[in-house]
């Protein structure tokens, strides 16, 4: 009988689970056959082996017949004893260690709402956040509430999303006295439950590592959204989530599942690098895990659909097109911004084919459509397009490296269309009530948007500086409602809130030109600007914006006919001198451009948005059918919102 022979009947080896240390020597002790582990069991776990692992060379070298090659399996199944060993002992100090149980009934961390708040905060999070993050199985997570043995730490993690936009009467329930509180109590209760290892499912762990890097309550803090996901990125990496698992002989919904969770992943960290201004983790070079496609949704398709909300086909295909989309976010941040760029050529126009592709193929459900009060198809298409055009900012905006194919002027009108459907987006959403709901990329989105609105003022053209004074107003009343829900927007507020006071001192000598234009044209004097009685008809509904003051005058005082008729002729004339600006108004898709915005009233002569003067800002009022969203408080106001 061989040594080997031996070591197999010995019976420390008959059938008793081994220790962590004996999985490099379990994976090469038999040749494979009916023995050997697969990944048909719910708890099967797994072991991923890359091509420079010395351990895959002597496993494929001997059991393949091949040290490389395509077809060559990378994810084991971790042998029974082995990985029973494994769980046992973190069940044993998971449930029995005193000290820890201890530490983690002080932080609260088994501390639930009541069972109705409960219900509510995970049907949030399964209507507004699940969707574009499908990181859960929905049915092992239906049916282990059920029982009452769902973890601790996804439950924590699911109430802090669901936190971050649900009702302000869902948070009082719950027992917390601001939206803030609710957030940073859960999140550190999911945060005590992961530093004490209280997880062992690495698959579960890395998409509750996912869902915490939505976790950013100040720029100083050290475990923000980057800490967070870049732990998801390396243990997604650690399991061999970046490579496909087709030749694994793990079950289809396994493979699906971890999909989802790395499509997710990916998609997080393009939104993560072109925000923060740092270089993508996941290198494509690096992964060969194929793109999402409708059948990966349907493996976890029997929940609770009390608990749980349906999914509709709008939901799939837009996780599916913003993974693609983050396929060439990736490609625009490397093309633009990586320090060796200059080395790889100018890709641009093949960058912008490959957008222009993108959206020409996207279903019809995810065009832009009408926005509503609810959170159907439209409500997705706003997030997905709103990704689109911080896309075309980035690719575009001033200040770049020139572009042999397009010049510096074009460029600028590209980026200068894309921030204003993005302005127009937010504008909607806002209208319909439903910003709120918005995710997390609307706010650098925006941002984006507000960037480029901020160049444009500086430009001495009085019409279009006034065009972007208005727009960058709409952007910041976006910031300030998404304040509510994303910490993060309220500190771009006060950023552009100080700019934007800046950019009115820098502008004020430009003001008597525009006024003494306006006198020789129309003979008309007060202080408010030229100001059309249009309509803006928008997604079908006539939309009427009234603001504060300029445009509200002029309805609410006597104009006499030849007035407007010489106000209108003004308007054509600019329209016809200005090409660019014609174009950046007239462009596709911005047909039902709001006039409103550009005859703006002034009530100091100079900015419609008084940023010298805080106190007495006012924000637009939306009126729409069967919509109303009215909000006259100034910035002051809205800040102290944002910040509480």
């Amino acid at each position: 009988m061989t040594g080997s022979q031996l070591e197999d009947n010995h019976p420390e080896h008959d059938g008793l689970n081994e220790g962590p240390e004996m999985l490099y020597a379990r994976m090469v002790d038999a040749q494979p056959s009916e023995r050997e582990p697969n990944f048909q069991s719910d708890n099967a776990r797994s072991f991923y082996m890359g091509e420079s692992f010395s351990l895959s060379f002597v496993v494929n070298s001997i059991y393949n017949n091949s040290g490389h090659g395509t077809s060559v399996k990378r994810h084991y199944p971790i042998p029974t004893n082995v990985s029973e060993h494994a769980r046992d002992a973190a069940e044993g100090l998971k449930h029995s260690d005193p000290a820890t149980i201890s530490y983690l009934e002080m932080r609260g961390s088994f501390s639930l709402p009541p069972q109705d708040v409960r219900n509510e905060l995970i049907r949030v999070f399964f209507t507004s956040f699940h969707p574009a993050y499908p990181v859960l199985d929905r049915q092992a997570f239906s049916a282990l509430y059920r029982e009452e043995r769902v973890s601790f730490l996804v439950l924590q993690t699911i109430f802090f999303l669901a936190f971050t936009s649900c009702s302000d009467d869902l948070v009082e329930r719950a027992g917390y006295p601001n939206r803030l509180t609710a957030r940073r109590t859960c999140y550190l209760r999911a945060k005590a439950l992961y530093d004490m290892d209280y997880e062992k499912d690495k698959v579960q762990l890395t998409a509750v590592l996912f869902l915490l890097g939505f976790w950013w309550e100040g720029p100083e803090d050290q475990k923000d959204t980057w800490h967070w996901l870049g732990s998801a990125i390396g243990l997604a990496q650690t399991l061999g989530m970046h490579r496909s698992t087709a030749n694994s002989g793990m079950r289809p919904s396994h493979q699906s599942l971890w999909k989802r969770i790395w499509w997710s992943i990916y998609t997080r960290d393009r939104h993560a690098a072109a925000s923060l201004g740092r270089p993508t983790r996941i290198k494509d070079e690096d992964c060969d895990v194929e793109m999402l496609n409708k059948s990966d949704f349907l493996i976890d398709q029997d929940f609770d659909n009390n608990l749980i909300c349906e999914q509709h086909d709008f939901h799939v295909n837009y996780t599916i097109e913003m993974s693609k989309l983050a396929a060439i976010l990736g490609k625009v941040l490397t093309e633009q911004f990586a320090p060796r760029r200059y080395g790889i050529g100018d890709n641009r126009e093949t960058l912008l084919q490959e957008l222009n592709q993108f959206e020409f193929q996207l279903p019809l459900q995810l065009r832009r459509q009408p926005v509503d009060e609810t959170m159907t198809a439209s409500f997705w298409s706003c997030m997905l397009h709103a990704s689109y055009h911080n896309c075309q900012i980035l690719l575009f905006r001033p200040g770049g490296p020139q572009s042999a194919f397009l010049g510096e002027v074009e460029s600028e009108k590209r980026a200068m269309i894309a921030a204003d459907l993005t302005t127009r987006i937010a504008e909607d959403l806002l209208a319909a009530g439903t910003l709120s709901y918005g995710q997390l990329h609307l706010v650098p989105a925006i941002f984006a948007a507000l960037s480029i609105h901020s160049v444009a003022i500086r430009r001495k053209d009085p019409i279009r500086r006034q065009l972007a004074e208005n727009r960058a107003r709409q952007c910041m009343l976006a910031m300030s409602e998404l304040a509510k829900s994303w910490p993060v927007a309220g500190w771009i507020l006060r950023l552009f809130i100080n700019l934007m006071k800046k950019l009115t001192d820098q502008n004020v000598r430009y003001d008597s030109n525009l006024d003494r234009s306006r006198q020789d044209r129309t003979g008309y004097r007060g202080d408010s600007s030229m100001d059309s009685p249009s309509a803006a008809t928008r997604s079908g509904t006539t939309r009427t914006m009234q603001m504060g003051h300029g445009l509200g005058n002029l309805i609410n005082q006597p104009v006499e006919a030849d007035q407007l008729s010489a106000r209108v002729e003004e308007w054509n004339a600019i329209q016809q001198s200005d090409q660019l600006l014609s174009d950046v108004i007239w462009a596709p898709d911005q047909n039902n451009f709001d006039f409103d915005l550009l005859f703006q009233g002034q009530s100091n002569g100079s900015l419609p948005f008084n940023f010298g003067s805080l106190a007495e800002t006012f924000v637009p009022e939306y009126v729409d059918t069967g919509i109303q969203h009215a909000s006259n408080r100034n910035i002051d106001h809205l800040l102290a919102e944002s910040s509480g």
